[in-house]
Parts: structure tokens; C-alpha cells; sequence
């Protein structure tokens, strides 16, 4: 486990705790976040690679389904699963807002940036340019292989290269595109896939363990004093239709 592995968000280490979970951790699920984090307050949603995102108050674990999560609350700490996708934590250091984010290759083909922002927006008035990005390792380009991905993933088109989609780059330049200045965002160098003995990672040889529930994660937490033990969730955005095949489980 790594602490404060952004560059970005050090500066703020008072305030604001950040951990990255590597393959050394054998994360498996809620008992082994609270172990490693040492705090029973932790919140991880059910990722369902779909485009929902929840504010929430109160501790709960693979209850809720969504994949963006925000809170407001010191000492809740939130945590988001990923084993190539890419995993982001969000914060937004004057209204103390912090968020994870797990952006499976669907989820950046419908661009659920834009919404995402929109929802922060309607419930703190958090603007795009008043946010801090940091995204953790996920595939590089050559890793992130499909069939035919103009036809499988027709939204970015201008990200093929070859059988292979800069999911990276797609997601920076939607992060651009909303409105979060380049200076705010740090992506961590590595990929899932071609560092299979620092990661986990479903394309790289780990598919059985991923779909028992090892992966990699990001934690974020506010510190201070927890306000309340008692909370609520509520949605932010519709949950997504649609099936999650074999083709997502790749990619996440």
C-alpha cells in the first residue's frame, strides 16, 4: 500500500488521505479495507460499470450500485476497485468534497464526465475548474485490446489505434473538454497489464482471482473529526442499462 502517491494531492496531506492498494495487499473485499485502512468507516459501492453516481454519508460496502461516489463527511473514507480500469480520486479542497471514480471503457464511451460534474454541481455547486484529478495506473494503450473497436466502441473513434483505444487519452481529453484545467490532473505512471506483479489485472493473467474479488484500489478520506455515524445515499444519476459481458470484465 502506497500513501499519498499524488504528487498533486500531497500539499494537502493534512486534510486529505489517500492510499493505493497494489497486488502485495491482496485487497479481497471490506475486511481486508478496514484492515489495511484500520477504520471500519469505509464505503465501496457495487461497480457495475454503468454511469451512476451517489453522494453519501454513512459507511456500506458492495450495497449500492454505482461507480462515482462523492461525500462531504471527515472520516468516511471511500474506496474504488479496479484491475485495469481506471480509477480516479477527485477533491475539491474549499467546499471539501472528495470523490472516486471507476472508469471502465464503457463508462468513457458515453463521456460520464460531463454528468458527473453536472450532479456535483447541482448538490455543492462544484465547478470542473475547482477540482484536483488524480487518476491510478490502468491500461496503456497497446493494452487495451478489442476485436474491431471502431464497431465495438464507435464513440471513440478518434482514439483507435490500431485494434487497440487510448482509453487514457479519451478520459483526459473529457476531463479537458468539461472544464478541469490540465495543471489540476496527475495520471500515475504504469499499466495494469504489463506490471503484473505490482497490479492486478484481469487482461494481464489474473481473470480467475479478479472475478473472486482481488483487485487493486484508491482510498480517499477526509481527515477531522467524523460529523456523524448515521447518513444517507442518495443517486445522483440514473443507474445505466444494459448487460456487462465478458468485453467489460476486460477492461475493468
Amino acid at each position: 500500500m502506497i500513501s499519498h502517491p499524488f504528487s498533486l494531492l500531497r500539499p494537502y496531506a493534512s486534510r486529505l488521505d489517500v492510499q493505493l492498494f497494489l497486488k502485495e495487499d491482496a485487497m479481497h473485499g471490506e475486511e481486508d479495507v478496514r484492515r489495511l485502512l484500520k477504520t471500519k468507516n469505509v464505503m465501496g459501492p457495487k461497480q457495475v460499470h454503468g454511469n451512476r453516481a451517489i453522494v453519501v454519508r454513512a459507511p456500506s460496502w458492495r450495497k449500492e450500485e454505482a461507480d462515482a461516489v462523492f461525500t462531504d463527511v471527515p472520516g468516511l473514507t471511500l474506496v474504488v476497485s479496479f484491475a485495469d480500469c481506471q480509477g480516479l480520486v477527485l477533491f475539491e479542497p474549499k467546499k471539501r468534497v472528495i470523490g472516486v471514480i471507476h472508469a471502465g471503457w464503457r463508462m468513457v464511451a458515453v463521456n460520464i464526465i460531463v454528468p458527473v460534474f453536472q450532479a456535483l454541481k447541482d448538490e455543492w455547486r462544484v465547478m470542473p475548474q475547482d477540482v484536483f484529478i488524480a487518476l491510478g495506473p490502468s491500461l496503456c494503450t497497446t493494452c487495451a485490446g478489442f476485436s474491431d473497436p471502431i464497431r465495438e466502441v464507435p464513440a471513440l473513434r478518434a482514439f483507435v489505434r490500431g485494434k487497440c483505444i487510448d482509453l487514457r487519452a479519451a478520459l483526459e481529453h473529457q476531463l479537458g473538454e468539461s472544464g478541469v484545467p490540465k495543471e489540476r490532473v496527475e495520471r500515475m505512471e504504469g499499466c495494469t497489464r504489463c506490471e503484473p506483479e505490482r497490479y492486478w489485472t484481469y487482461r494481464g493473467g489474473d481473470r480467475e482471482a479478479v472475478r473472486e474479488g482481488y483487485t487493486n484500489g484508491l482510498a480517499v478520506k477526509l481527515e477531522g473529526k467524523v460529523v456523524s455515524s448515521e447518513g444517507d445515499i442518495h443517486p445522483l444519476l440514473p443507474a445505466a442499462n444494459g448487460s456487462h459481458d465478458s468485453l467489460a470484465e476486460k477492461a475493468g
